[in-house]
C-alpha cells in the first residue's frame, strides 16, 4: 500500500488499532498529501489527547462520510501535541498558554492562507468565537 498514491482506500474496521485515524475534510486532503499542512486543530472531547510520538493515520472519505471507503493519505507518527486555545474574533492564538504574535505561518500550517482565513474557516465550522483544543504536529515531507 503506498501512502502518496491517492487512489488506496482504506476499508473501515471495528477492529481495536492501535494507530490515531485522522479525518480530513477534502478542502484540506491536498495539503496533508503534499506534506504542506503539518498539523490539525481539533477540540478538547471525551477521547484521551494524542501523545508525542504515537501513530497517525491521515485520511479523507472518498464519498458521504460514514457510507464510503476512506482514502490514506499519509502515516507518521506525531512530533509533537500541544495545548491549543483561539479567540478567533479578535485573531488571537495561544499555544501552550503563549499567544502567538504573526500567526499567518501558524495558520499556513494548518492549510490556510493566512489567519484570517483560518478564523473565518473556524467562526463557520465551530459553535462561538471561543475555541479550546490541542494541535497534533507531524513531520513535513
Amino acid at each position: 500500500m503506498n501512502p502518496s498514491d491517492p487512489s488506496t482506500k482504506v476499508a473501515l474496521s471495528r477492529v481495536n488499532d492501535p494507530v490515531l485515524v485522522i479525518m480530513f475534510q477534502q478542502r484540506f486532503a491536498a495539503d496533508v498529501r503534499a506534506g504542506w499542512k503539518t498539523q490539525t486543530i481539533r477540540p478538547n472531547g471525551r477521547r484521551a489527547r494524542p501523545k508525542m510520538g504515537q501513530k497517525v493515520s491521515l485520511r479523507q472519505w472518498s464519498g458521504k462520510p460514514y457510507r464510503s471507503p476512506q482514502i490514506l493519505l499519509r502515516e507518521t507518527r506525531l512530533s509533537l501535541v500541544q495545548k491549543f486555545r483561539a479567540n478567533w474574533e479578535a485573531r488571537q492564538v495561544w499555544v501552550d498558554g503563549v499567544l502567538l504574535e504573526g500567526c499567518d505561518s501558524f495558520a499556513r500550517a494548518d492549510g490556510f492562507a493566512d489567519m484570517a482565513a483560518m478564523a473565518s474557516w473556524f467562526l463557520a465550522n465551530h459553535k462561538g468565537t471561543e475555541f479550546e483544543g490541542f494541535v497534533m504536529h507531524w513531520p513535513a515531507l
